[in-house]
């Protein structure tokens, strides 16, 4: 009996070693297995990162020229906050004295360090109201900023548009907004400039153009006004088709509206002269010399931004029907280009900075995102020589 009571014993003794065994032969296989995919997504990581590093150096190398001349001016704003940007305009630059008298004192605290104040425009990603952010590149910058403006229509409607492009007047005291529909919002600069953070501004008036309205840019003597075409998704009116020099298709204009002080817009509301462009521009801007700058892109694919003579200091060889109206017509094609340059996908409006071209991105927008992994978050100004 007792024989037997051992013999059971070890018995027991060997199952529950047996157990233990098979337990800890389970527990290295659980080690082992968390250790192996612990190193796996070490190695994973490690190749995102290397790819990533790869993809950064290779768009330097891609864009050398262009970023070995480029200066980064300031974070984008409103990254953070959905705001998928598209314009650009440079309300003072540093050391204007009489900024203060221009914009009105309520604007101290935004002029109050020595810096020059941007405006961005664009719609939002969760289809809420369209902005206009304020940044002044004399703080210290992030996608984080927070001093935006809520737009609305003359009727105090939210306006939730494309929101394409800006530009703006010191002298008049006016804001142009496009890309609602085929309108261009006129808003009173001083409300822009001294409104608090957050609020809502109502458009003084506004007006149609006879096309998309796409971007815009104020020179002085015209509030220019684009329309952007693409063949799949952007048509546009078949009159604005035009063969340029080289036997290229023209699908687009830039309509130049004169300064009109009697007009609640602040221009007049017919044009009066007409520019022929290529596809795909997304911005202009003019010098002080006259030479018009456009900036096209779509996608992923490289942008341009192209430089052209002034051509209105010559007469026009050619004219337009516009509103009932023919109007002197001019080609920006291979036959009045000073320079093209390649730049990073997503190019969108631009503005003058002295002799540099300011050009606002959208790639780093939370739509796109890739352009954060890249040198998207910024906006660029850039010399171009000819």
């Amino acid at each position: 009996m007792e024989d037997k009571k051992i013999q059971d014993g070890n018995q027991n003794e060997s199952a529950g070693g047996e157990v233990i065994k098979k337990a800890k032969g389970r527990g290295k296989a659980s080690k082992f297995s968390a250790m192996t995919l612990c190193r796996i997504l070490g190695i994973l990581a490690g190749v995102v990162v290397l790819l990533l590093f790869c993809l950064k150096v290779g768009e330097t190398i891609r864009y050398g020229k262009f970023y070995g001349k480029a200066k980064k001016e300031f974070s984008i704003a409103g990254l953070d906050d959905g705001l998928t940007v598209q314009g650009i305009d440079l309300v003072t630059e540093v050391g204007k004295d009489d900024k203060d008298q221009v914009l009105g004192n309520g604007a101290g605290s935004l002029l109050s360090t020595e810096g020059c104040v941007f405006l961005e425009s664009g719609y939002m990603k969760d289809e809420s109201t369209s902005r206009i952010y304020r940044v002044n590149t004399g703080r210290k910058l992030s996608a984080n900023n927070k001093d935006y403006l809520l737009l609305c229509d003359e009727k105090g409607t939210p306006s939730k548009t494309h929101a394409g492009g800006l530009t703006s007047s010191r002298e008049m005291g006016k804001v142009w907004v496009c890309g609602a529909g085929t309108s261009v919002l006129v808003y009173d600069l001083n409300t822009v400039m001294n409104s608090g953070a957050g609020s809502e501004i109502t458009a003084l008036a506004s007006f149609e153009v006879p096309m998309g309205s796409a971007y815009c840019f104020y020179d002085g003597t015209y509030l220019w006004v684009g329309e952007f075409y693409r063949e799949q998704n952007y048509p546009t009116d078949p009159s604005h088709h035009l063969q340029a020099a080289g036997g290229v298709l023209h699908h687009s204009l830039i309509l130049g509206y004169p300064a009109d002080p009697e007009n609640p817009g602040n221009v007049k509301t017919t044009p009066e002269v007409a520019l022929s462009i290529p596809d795909l521009v997304q911005g202009m801007a003019v010098d002080k010399e006259g030479r018009i700058y456009l900036s096209s892109s779509y996608a992923v694919a490289s942008s341009h931004l192209s430089i052209y003579k002034n051509v209105l200091a010559e007469d026009a060889k050619d004219r337009i029907e516009i509103d009932g109206q023919e109007i002197p017509l001019y080609f920006l094609d291979e036959s009045t280009i000073l320079k093209q340059e390649t730049l990073p996908p997503m190019s969108e409006d631009l503005c003058m900075k002295g002799d540099r071209v300011c050009i606002m991105n959208e790639s780093a927008t939370q739509k796109y995102l890739f352009g954060r992994l890249l040198h998207g978050k910024y906006v660029y100004s850039y010399k171009m020589e000819n």
